[in-house]
């Protein structure tokens, strides 16, 4: 036996030193340099372009067989800029020969490309220097496709990489330096570790970004998986609104399907993606699961919004918003629901704390396509007083007419054209104007540019409603609909409003109640078929104002009874003021557009007491009849 495993080794020994020896010749015979012609004309083949090899082809064959290629360029086609489009300092592959020769599979050692270069124009005309000049090609028969099955390579390396991208037309440029790829083994149904990372610069502002990214890849048939995905982005510079943007996303796994009808979109499906963006003074996080697709998508999930202050993320974005107090607009945090689809978005379970006041309901956009807005929102309180941006302007200064050059004084009601919506908004508690309003309950439509809206809730010690529509797509565009007002108190809000009465009887001003026709249009108002109760009194008639800037107005009243002098000063207060010269305001009457009737029945004014009292009153063009 012994003899037989020295005969069995010293024929093992003669079949090394022969494949040895022919290696070495083969070495010192072969010039792989001798090949470089026809390597570049290969290239010139396929591509259309022209391939300069000034460096050396070097071919080793220890421990296995190896070619590095030197310095390279491929050149752009005819038009373009006389630069490369591609180049590279070195590229390397070795080739193990030992499963070739015995299992038929071709295993290839880690590919390297040192020093990458690639230049994308895109010209004024359209043309990109990245479309090649492609020969029809037979498909591989099943036998060269089987043979592409046994390929494998230990690994991809991609370092010190550039490219950038310029569009003539539009004179922009950007770069990608430091460009970084590096992958693992690379083969059928395996999943491929990669690990890459990029400096991206616009060259016309000079914002930066890094991004870094680390996942596996697998290929299976018409899936592409990615596990344990990061990404991570880091931006800054002037092309950032917030100058500053930081984003990581995060996924247990993801699969592009491509099917099998290479028109037919593919479909994404994510599981436990996770967002999380972080600009200054906010931060969002975003988490969910679900498929995207052209024909069925359905993605979901939860977002949580953390230490964001609105008011320096104004400041941040460029915007110099100063509220009237200072302690608003700091902080705004909460949580929800999202869904999202192809063609939509919604928010659901929304609880969002924006300064004392709390936001709940829920939100969405049906159809991207023609985006149509359905709400339906809750806040329990809100003081939109604090948040103007500038004190009123002192009640009782002159209000200045538009002059000739000015724009006139217009509702913008065809703006709303543009803003198809439905919903609900509620709101406990509201102040505006030094109003208090409790209970506020708006409906609002907007569908095939008609408007409809239903308002209703508690002020001044009593209730109002109104409700209206019309068609804001008209050339004159207008609402109208009808008004309720119930036991509202004049002096309640003539005293919220910064204007308490002062009259003879303080029981006067305690209720007002009724009903109105309203009609509302771009610069007119009109109330008609009138019918109130103030106090005591009843007034029916009509109210119109045509002109906003110079108020053209129309009145018809018609009174059962009016005590006048409960509604004047008291004795007292009149006494307290300083006497001084009446002065009839000329200007004031020289600028009156004013026909109107007022009918009293019934009138007491300085203790004489006139009954069927009726006043014409005509004033235009600066005649006041």
């Amino acid at each position: 036996m012994n003899n037989l495993w020295k005969v069995f080794a010293g024929i093992a020994a003669v079949l090394v030193i022969a494949l040895v020896g022919v290696a070495i010749t083969v070495a010192l015979i072969f010039e792989p340099n001798d090949y470089r012609p026809l390597l570049i004309q290969v290239v010139k083949d396929n591509t259309g372009r022209n391939f300069e090899l000034p460096g050396d082809l070097d071919l080793s064959w220890f421990p296995c067989c190896s070619v590095t290629v030197g310095p390279s360029s491929l050149s752009n086609p005819e038009g373009f800029p006389d630069d490369p489009f591609a180049s590279f300092q070195r590229a390397a592959l070795s080739l193990k020969v030992w499963p070739l020769i015995t299992r038929r599979e071709v295993e290839i050692g880690t590919v390297t490309l040192d020093g990458l270069d690639m230049s994308l124009v895109q010209l004024a005309d359209g043309r990109v220097n990245w479309a090649f000049e492609t020969t029809q090609a037979e498909a591989p028969t099943t036998e060269e496709a089987s043979s592409l099955d046994a390929l494998n390579v230990a690994g991809i390396q991609i370092r010190d990489g550039r490219m950038r991208y310029r569009d003539l037309g539009a004179g922009t440029t950007f770069t990608a330096r430091n460009l970084r790829i590096e992958t693992g083994a690379v083969g059928k149904d395996r999943a491929i570790p990669v690990d890459a990372a990029v400096d991206l610069t616009d060259e016309s502002d000079g914002t930066s970004a890094q991004l870094k990214l680390t996942t596996s890849v697998q290929l299976t048939g018409n899936l592409v998986l990615l596990d344990g995905s990061k990404l991570n982005l880091e931006a800054s510079g002037p092309g950032i609104p917030t100058q500053r943007l930081s984003v990581s996303v995060s996924a247990g796994s993801a699969a592009l399907d491509s099917g099998t009808d290479p028109d037919a979109p593919a479909t994404v499906t994510l599981e436990a993606l996770s967002l999380e963006l972080e600009i200054p003074d906010a931060r969002v996080r975003l988490q969910g699961n679900g498929s995207l697709g052209a024909q069925n998508s359905q993605l979901s999930g939860d977002f949580e919004i953390l230490d964001t202050s609105p008011g320096k993320l104004l400041a941040a974005l460029g915007h110099a918003y100063q509220p009237v107090d200072s302690g608003v607009l700091e902080t705004l945090s909460g949580t929800g629901v999202w869904r999202a689809g192809y063609q939509s978005i919604a928010m659901s379970d929304l609880s969002l704390m924006f300064d004392d006041t709390l936001l709940t309901g829920a939100l969405g956009v049906d159809n991207f396509e023609t985006p149509a807005l359905n709400f339906d929102l809750q806040l329990n309180g809100i003081d939109v007083d604090r948040y103007l941006a500038e004190p009123a302007s002192p009640r009782g200064a002159a209000v200045s007419t538009a002059g000739a050059d000015e724009d006139p004084t217009t509702i913008p009601l065809d703006a709303l054209n543009d803003v198809p919506l439905k919903g609900r908004l509620q709101i406990g508690q509201l102040r505006a104007s030094g109003v208090d309003v409790t209970n506020l309950d708006l409906g609002l439509e907007n569908m095939t540019n008609r408007l409809s809206l239903n308002l209703n809730g508690n002020a001044a010690g009593g209730s109002f409603r109104v409700t209206g529509s019309g068609n804001i797509a008209a050339a004159n565009p207008q609402l109208s609909g009808t008004a309720e007002l119930n036991r509202l108190s004049p002096r309640q809000l003539l005293t919220a409003l910064g204007e308490p009465p002062q009259t003879a009887k303080d029981s006067v001003l305690s209720n007002l109640s009724g009903t109105t026709q309203w009609r509302l249009g771009s610069r007119s108002i009109a109330l008609e078929s009138l019918n109130l109760l103030l106090d005591q009194t009843n007034a029916t008639g009509s109210l119109r104002i045509d002109d906003f800037d110079r108020p053209a107005a129309r009145v018809e009243l018609s009174l059962d009874r009016l005590d006048l002098d409960a509604y004047l000063p008291p004795e007292d207060a009149a006494a307290e003021e300083p006497e001084s010269e009446a002065e009839i305001p000329v200007a004031q009457i020289r600028e009156l557009d004013l026909a109107g009737t007022l009918k009293v029945r019934a009138l007491t004014a300085l203790k004489l007491k006139l009954k069927n009292l009726q006043a014409d009153i005509r004033a235009a063009d600066g005649v006041l009849r």
